[in-house]
């Protein structure tokens, strides 16, 4: 990456600030000048629209330490069936693609 871009964000409210960032120079405010810090456009928004798009992020957005959690308990589980802990496998196998993710599972 060089170095005129910001870092790469790592969840959904990091994105928007990447992409606000990263589309500052161009006409992406609807004919306004977006401005340096990312935060006064969410200041500035409608109290109503940003409790919608911060929701909406929520609603989008996954526990991973959960969903890595209630994978082991899954596979550890002599009840569940042998499709399902390979679906699991298939799911934790995703999510551990990214090495960070993989520290993480490690951890627990």
């Amino acid at each position: 990456m060089s170095d005129d871009q910001p870092r790469q964000p790592k969840d959904l409210q990091g994105l928007l600030k990447f992409c606000l960032e990263a589309t500052k120079d161009e006409d992406a405010g609807g004919g306004g000048a977006v401005p340096d810090n990312p935060e006064q456009v969410l200041e500035a928004m409608d109290p109503q629209q940003r409790s919608w798009l911060e929701d909406a992020l929520k609603d989008m957005s996954v526990d991973v330490i959960q969903q890595l959690g209630n994978g082991i308990k899954i596979l550890m589980s002599d009840a569940t069936d042998l499709d399902e802990k390979e679906e699991t496998l298939d799911c934790l196998e995703d999510w551990l693609g990214n090495i960070d993710m993989a520290v993480n599972f490690h951890k627990i």
